[in-house]
């Protein structure tokens, strides 16, 4: 049985989250910057000042709402969706998102009751134990598991799960819609499942 597991910002809508300005703003904190997901600097940042990581979690949180009320719904997307899950495909989200704010962009994309799994930051901070933790939930094989991310670092996790791993490019897509490239590879993975 084929499991699909989708990113949310830059795969599901293109994001409309500052990240450098979050960036800058732990750097005024005092915290060092490493290229890497925020979600896995405000990990480390946890273990060692954790009441420090809870006022910079609480302005991001504050940034991904924002975010997740300009998401509109697109049929085009729950059609897909939808072809999916009446083939047998099992569909999962992983974001490094907070739980709250993964959840609404779902519903205001209209797509949410197509969800088996969600596992957001609460979960873990970490993509690859993300997709463990799909998988292990959904009792999917890698090799018959595809995961749409957008960056080099879901690229990187998916390789090193075994699971088949394609990169979406939302760049030239209007702020918090749906990549378009998203719906080509939708597409087309759906012809090569049948």
């Amino acid at each position: 049985m084929h499991t699909l597991v989708l990113d949310i910002d830059g795969t599901l809508v293109k994001p409309d989250i500052d990240w450098a300005y979050v960036r800058r703003r732990l750097s005024e904190l005092g915290i060092n910057v490493p290229h890497k997901p925020v979600a896995e600097i405000l990990a480390r940042v946890a273990m060692h000042n954790p009441r420090l990581a809870k006022s910079v979690e609480d302005e991001i949180v504050g940034i991904e709402r924002r975010s997740a009320e300009r998401v509109r719904q697109d049929p085009e997307l729950r059609d897909l969706l939808s072809r999916f899950k009446s083939r047998g495909v099992r569909i999962a989200v992983v974001t490094l998102r907070g739980r709250e704010t993964a959840i609404k962009v779902l519903e205001s994309l209209g797509i949410s009751d197509l969800v088996d799994v969600l596992v957001t930051r609460e979960d873990s901070y970490d993509r690859k134990a993300q997709l463990r933790t799909v998988m292990r939930i959904l009792g999917a094989e890698p090799s018959q598991t595809y995961f749409l991310g957008d960056t080099v670092w879901d690229l990187e996790a998916g390789k090193s799960e075994g699971v088949n791993v394609l990169l979406i490019d939302s760049k030239n897509d209007p702020v918090s819609a749906v990549p378009k490239h998203l719906k080509a590879t939708l597409r087309r993975l759906l012809k090569s499942l049948s």
